[in-house]
């Protein structure tokens, strides 16, 4: 049998589906599970951080709060969703003081209430090393729900916001280059929450998710889901103002955009024929920025547009097991 490392996590996740029994709903591989409820559908989503793998030596514990909330409630808005609540489970070292417990408590808090939601309850036990579990809970109305599976030929590629600005943050902490509005990108992300809901109530979306393991990764994953190819034109993607200036070799420039992750902005295809309504949406997502970046192909995995010249564009990047 293949080691984890060998076959990666969301390939390990696949085998996993495999499994187990149907449930009702839709099933596995959406950023969120779905639930029936009455007219409504009930969504959950749960991610796990830990010190060794998801925050750099000299995290402030405000800051794992907050990244422990923002993640799972970032899964609730690919989605479309609404926050009905959050519970946290943190796993501690005994010697772990008070107050890092305190400061990690009002970094939950401080997100959950910024996104108009609360900690409605968790779990404290112990362990050998810092382990958070943020488990969200939601709903949208039936006929509003965002997923992988809906893209098709002809519709257009859009993301919110701007890319490469937590990876570049990443990278300016680990190494103490003193990016400082990178450093607040990667320090406090924004779930897109409010942008989530706008896009689902549009019915101009065809499939959604967010980029939490970098955009080439969210374009495999679309591609795969809904079936279909996909050509996005590098010039026309929202780079993050930091990285434009960054004193980087054009190389890590464009690693760090097509495929740093963590920005947690929506990556959605859109119906193409109602260029009115599309440009509406746009102006009602504002200050947020929707940029159209490319295509709904036939078939063929994603394909990224660089000089006029289309070449296939690597899945490289964050997963689990492989680093």
């Amino acid at each position: 049998m293949p080691s984890l490392e060998q076959l990666g996590e969301r390939a390990a996740i696949r085998s996993l589906v495999r499994v187990l029994e149907p449930a009702p709903g839709l099933g596995i591989g959406d950023d969120c599970a779905v639930l029936p409820w009455g007219s409504r559908y009930l969504l959950l989503t749960t991610d796990v951080l830990n010190a060794q793998t998801h925050f750099p030596e000299g995290t402030r514990p405000f800051e794992m709060g907050w990244h422990a909330v923002a993640v799972s409630l970032s899964d609730l808005a690919a989605m479309g969703g609404e926050p009905l609540g959050v519970v946290v489970a943190e796993s501690l070292p005994r010697t772990t003081s008070h107050g890092f417990l305190r400061a990690l408590t009002r970094g939950m808090n401080a997100c959950a209430r910024a996104f108009g939601t609360h900690i409605v309850g968790g779990d404290t036990k112990e362990a050998a090393a810092v382990s958070l579990a943020g488990t969200a809970l939601g709903w949208v109305p039936r006929c509003e729900l965002l997923t992988r599976r809906g893209a098709r030929a002809g519709d257009l590629v859009a993301v919110t916001g701007r890319l490469g600005g937590a990876a570049l943050g990443l990278r300016s902490i680990q190494h103490g280059l003193g990016l400082r509005p990178a450093e607040a990108r990667w320090r406090r992300p924004t779930p897109r929450l409010r942008e989530g809901r706008m896009l689902a109530r549009s019915s101009l979306v065809t499939s959604c998710l967010d980029l939490s393991d970098g955009l080439s990764s969210g374009l495999h994953e679309l591609c795969r889901w809904s079936k279909v190819g996909m050509a996005v034109d590098e010039a026309r993607l929202p780079i993050f103002p930091a990285l434009r200036r960054a004193s980087l070799s054009s190389r890590e420039r464009r690693a760090l955009l097509l495929h740093g992750g963590q920005d947690y902005e929506l990556l959605v295809t859109l119906r193409s024929k109602a260029s009115s309504a599309l440009h509406r949406l746009a102006r009602q997502l504002r200050p947020t920025p929707l940029t159209v970046v490319g295509k709904v192909q036939v078939g063929g995995g994603p394909l990224v547009v660089r000089h006029g010249r289309a070449e296939a564009l690597p899945d490289a990047g964050y997963e689990h097991f492989r680093g």
